[in-house]
């Protein structure tokens, strides 16, 4: 370990930039196999600021987030909506609303998603999450 951290107390979170573009490169290098394959980072792992705002300068990476704080905070440090996919049981009408007005992904998984979809007056294409059961 590095003597410029010894003194750190946790918590604490070190970023090795350096270590981070070559993980960078190599899910790229990854993705050229699958050509039409997005990277989605979840914010609800880490949702640091200056973690999302690199990732959103200089990356393709859209951002997936579960809530309608997430949601939020993301538009707020500048992340176009076409850049979020809205996941999650915790969606509330007016930002699903939102989400799919402005052109975010969004998934549902859950009965009152698909009520509150229900009271939108504007065609919408969503995503349908589903758990599949083996019970034979």
């Amino acid at each position: 370990m590095i003597d410029i951290y010894k003194n750190i107390e946790t918590p604490c979170f070190v970023i090795d930039k350096f270590e981070l573009d070559n993980n960078i490169t190599s899910i790229n290098e990854g993705r050229k196999v699958f050509k039409n394959s997005i990277i989605g980072y979840s914010v609800k792992t880490n949702s640091l600021r200056w973690l999302l705002e690199y990732f959103n300068n200089n990356t393709d990476f859209i951002f997936e987030v579960v809530s309608p704080d997430e949601y939020d905070y993301v538009s707020k440090i500048g992340i176009n909506s076409k850049k979020i996919i809205y996941n999650g049981p915790c969606k509330n009408k007016e930002s699903l609303e939102y989400a799919l007005l402005n052109g975010s992904i969004v998934n549902i998984d859950t009965y009152p998603d698909l009520l509150n979809i229900e009271k939108i007056n504007f065609p919408v294409s969503i995503g349908i999450r589903i758990n599949v059961t083996n019970n034979t």
